[in-house]
């Protein structure tokens, strides 16, 4: 499957954890995975599904112009979440007619366990990760590569002013 993760281009220096672990779940089950804060240019059914994260309302019109963009150009299952869609459900539902995703990631992993076991990382927090579902799982930092985004740098100065 390919999936399309993606939200508005608006500036922030914080990268989407939410979109960072539904990145690690699809590259478990074997999907292709990209990132993009601008407008994919594929044919229609190219993705399988396009996961938009939301921020604050302060960002509600580009949040708008590119939710409108992949419901117009892309026959993918579109799937709305993170902060602003949590607070605002009806407002996504009225406007799209999609119900976004409230709240944290719990969703069921049951077909990536096997998956899990075989990561000697993973596999060490197998029960928290039964648990909590996807929002227990690492975040895929690996989908910024080679994307000149607000927070890269940000990442590389934490890492090196902790020596890590």
């Amino acid at each position: 499957m390919n999936i399309l993760l993606t939200e508005a281009d608006y500036k922030d220096k914080y990268p989407p954890f939410g979109l960072m672990k539904i990145a690690t779940f699809h590259k478990l089950k074997g999907d292709a995975v990209e990132y993009t804060r601008s407008l994919k240019k594929n044919v229609k059914e190219y993705y399988s599904k396009i996961y938009i994260g939301t921020r604050f309302s302060f960002h509600w019109k580009k949040t708008k112009e590119l939710i409108e963009y992949y419901q117009k150009n892309y026959n993918a299952e579109l799937l709305i979440g993170g902060i602003h869609a949590s607070i605002n459900p009806n407002l996504y539902f009225n406007e799209f007619g999609i119900k976004p995703h409230v709240g944290s990631l719990k969703g069921n992993i049951e077909e990536i366990i096997d998956e899990i076991k075989l990561d000697i990382h993973l596999n060490s927090i197998l029960d928290i990760i039964v648990r909590y579902g996807i929002d227990a799982l690492p975040p895929d930092y690996s989908i910024f590569d080679n994307q000149d985004l607000p927070f890269n740098n940000v990442l590389e100065e934490n890492y090196f002013l902790s020596n890590c």
